[in-house]
């Protein structure tokens, strides 16, 4: 299929899609029984994401319109038990992986409409994440890395700054594998998108699994839960499907409440209108998405029972590894709570009491 062909096919999927609805049900059914709380300094915490913000945004209508989306509030909620020093430092993630993102996902800026300048900025970024955690072996001085490339890196080198005074060389290794991952991924998922490219929901997946950008994070809860777990433990086939499953409901949830606001802004990367090019009825489309999420609940709890089998007759390391798997369930249902009240998605104006949204597309 040609570029042209290809833009046109994505053009006439939005135009179907435009005008339906999107009706989901209460995804809480089928997390009750996981952790859900808010961490204690949110207060406290969203004077200082406000001014990351400040210091990673030139333009003041963009700065205000990021901050109503209280991003203090999704770290406090998909991180309860975190000290004070290791909130800030997700706060900052947060903020820095929203800003960075936006930046070329919504198609609204130079970087965004340009292959080369997306490739660039990618790039750029990936080389500045490595001398920032401290990875480099030159010190950063041949490619010019002393000081940010772009304005937004500023909330990562908050990031980093913090991370190197609580992860070793091993965990930075391990997060900049994953954000490396991330970047390729956003790469690949930003050329469809330019491209005009309707993938299959085999390709879609394959890619966002990256591109949704979880495993970066997961990558630090050992340093911002203040543990340090094993390579049987970290390297287990386990673990590996904790993971897996952590970004496929992240994904999951992201995907669903997103997809308004994405289909407004010309992209159709997203599983909705991808499952929907292969169904043609938005009805099968959530019942094939409830499916996905109940499919992954009981992968991610047989995991963490198999792994349970192997850490129980040491207490420290089987309360390390309950302590890591229960940020992942936090990650998951903070994400939730957080989606369907903010301001990024306002998904809380089609939210109704028993927890479902009927979301017009």
């Amino acid at each position: 299929m040609s570029s042209v062909a290809s833009v046109d096919a994505a053009k006439q999927l939005a135009h179907d899609i435009a005008g339906q609805q999107l009706l989901i049900p209460s995804l809480w059914h089928w997390l009750a029984d996981w952790p859900a709380a808010v961490n204690q300094n949110l207060e406290r915490l969203r004077p200082v994401v406000d001014t990351i913000i400040d210091s990673s945004i030139i333009d003041e209508e963009k700065r205000n319109h990021i901050k109503r989306h209280d991003f203090a509030l999704l770290a406090a909620l998909m991180y309860p038990r975190a000290e004070w020093r290791e909130l800030q430092i997700v706060a900052a993630y947060k903020v820095w992986v929203f800003i960075w993102d936006d930046e070329i996902d919504l198609g609204q800026s130079e970087t965004a409409l340009d292959k080369e300048k997306t490739g660039q900025y990618c790039k750029k970024s990936l080389a500045y994440i490595r001398h920032v955690l401290q990875l480099d072996t030159d010190n950063g001085t041949d490619i010019g890395l002393h000081h940010s490339p772009y304005k937004c890196m500023a909330a990562f080198k908050e990031v980093c700054d913090g991370l190197v005074e609580t992860a070793d060389a091993d965990q930075r290794e391990r997060i900049f594998r994953e954000l490396e991952i991330y970047i390729s991924q956003v790469v690949i998922e930003q050329g469809r998108q330019q491209d005009g490219k309707l993938p299959t929901l085999e390709e879609y997946v394959s890619m966002r699994m990256g591109s949704v950008g979880v495993t970066p994070y997961i990558a630090c809860f050992e340093a911002t839960n203040r543990i340090q777990l094993p390579r049987s433990v970290m390297d287990s086939k386990e673990m590996s499907i904790i993971w897996e499953e952590t970004t496929m409901l992240s994904l999951v949830i992201n995907d669903i409440y997103s997809c308004q606001k994405e289909i407004a802004s010309g992209s159709i990367q997203n599983l909705v209108p991808v499952m929907w090019n292969e169904t043609k009825n938005m009805g099968h489309v959530v019942v094939d998405i409830i499916s996905i999420l109940k499919e992954s609940v009981k992968k991610f709890e047989r995991a963490f029972k198999m792994l349970e089998g192997q850490t129980s007759l040491d207490s420290k390391l089987d309360n390390d590894m309950k302590a890591f798997v229960d940020n992942c369930r936090t990650w998951v249902t903070g994400l939730l709570e957080w989606t369907l009240t903010s301001e990024r998605y306002k998904m809380y104006q089609y939210l109704h009491q028993d927890g479902s949204v009927v979301v017009p597309l």
